[in-house]
């Protein structure tokens, strides 16, 4: 019997409320031949690009026994003793979870990635770094194309291709934005030609899986967590990533000025220290003495954006997760405690019962 095909697509950014209001005719139509209706599911904080994407892409949280690891985007590596930046090092050197395309293989699948940050196991990748050097309303479209080679040249049962351009205009121009919406409105367009080149290049059907990684926060007011600190004579190592930090202290002494001045400052939603992280599932040796989340409108890392992500408000934590294809009604009948509460960690198992079931 024949192995599915399954396009899954992340739109980097978007949220579902902005997903919703945007004017995507084709993701409209998704689903509803197969009686399948869009759904919003919960994102994990921090609502990050590596953490999230490697949740989804490993079905699991970042902590706890089995976690993937990926706690920020930036975080503290405990051999060395050095701030990580996965923009610097790559995102599978720091995986401590089999990722999809390892967990499919045993399957048959050949899984191929295109702009995703989690690739290992893949037979063919395209890495996401690369892409930051287009300009950043031009990365979808390169994506895309890029995504119609491995169509014809690779013969994948399984494409996971990440949209960049959608969290460029939303930290660009904000979440408000005719920008923002406009490149929801384009990623519409790619995604309905690439369903429509693989279903003529197999001669058959496609399932597709459509979500995000997190959403989008119009944020106003850059805060330095470091001088904070500093005013209260902390000495720490901040690893911001953009809402969310983690705050590794030079002296485990100073972790209660430490927090106190966090919380008098008025520019967190949230502050815990590292033994309270385990309800948020980063309790692991790369997370912070303390974690943060930024107040509504507050950016920590990147001063100028106009959207940002990383914390718990309900516009960075609720993604859209669209499906569509012959072979999802089965899944999801089987999988009830997804479709009682949708959430991105989930994903990976319904992909890997997905290519179990063979045509």
């Amino acid at each position: 019997m024949a192995l599915p095909k399954l396009l899954l697509v992340i739109l980097d950014g978007a949220s579902a409320r902005a997903l919703a209001e945007a004017d995507t005719p084709y993701l409209d139509a998704c689903g509803g031949e197969f009686g399948l209706k869009p759904m919003t599911g919960q994102a994990p904080v921090p609502t990050i690009t590596y953490g999230n994407h490697a949740c989804i892409m490993t079905g699991r949280r970042a902590g706890g026994p089995g976690g993937h690891g990926i706690v920020g985007n930036l975080f503290r590596d405990p051999a060395s003793g050095e701030i990580l930046n996965l923009d610097d090092v790559p995102p599978d050197q720091c995986l401590e979870a089999p990722s999809l395309f390892e967990q499919l293989a045993p399957l048959g699948v050949r899984g191929a990635a295109v702009a995703e940050p989690v690739t290992r196991g893949s037979v063919f990748s395209s890495p996401m770094m690369p892409y930051f050097n287009l300009d950043a309303m031009e990365r979808d479209t390169r994506a895309a194309d890029k995504t119609l080679d491995v169509i014809a040249q690779v013969d994948p049962d399984f494409i996971a291709v990440n949209f960049l351009s959608v969290d460029a205009a939303g930290e660009r121009f904000g979440p408000e934005s005719d920008e923002y919406m406009h490149i929801l409105y384009e990623a519409d367009l790619h995604i309905n030609a690439l369903m429509m080149t693989w279903k003529k290049t197999v001669r058959g059907p496609v399932n597709l899986l459509v979500t995000s990684d997190h959403g989008m926060h119009a944020v106003n007011r850059p805060v330095n967590t470091d001088a904070i600190l500093r005013g209260a004579d902390v000495r720490a190592d901040v690893a911001a990533s953009h809402r969310a930090a983690h705050i590794y202290l030079r002296n485990r002494g100073d972790l209660a000025r430490a927090m106190d001045a966090l919380q008098d400052s008025g520019a967190f939603s949230t502050v815990l220290r590292h033994e309270n992280l385990a309800p948020l599932s980063l309790d692991h040796p790369r997370s912070g003495d303390i974690f943060v989340l930024a107040a509504p409108g507050v950016e920590l890392q990147k001063p100028g954006l106009r959207g940002s992500h990383g914390a718990s408000q309900p516009e960075e934590t609720e993604v859209p997760i669209i499906f569509a294809g012959p072979d999802w009604p089965d899944v999801l009948k089987r999988n009830q405690a997804f479709m009682d509460r949708p959430t991105l960690s989930q994903l990976a198992g319904l992909v890997t019962d997905l290519f179990r079931t063979r045509r």
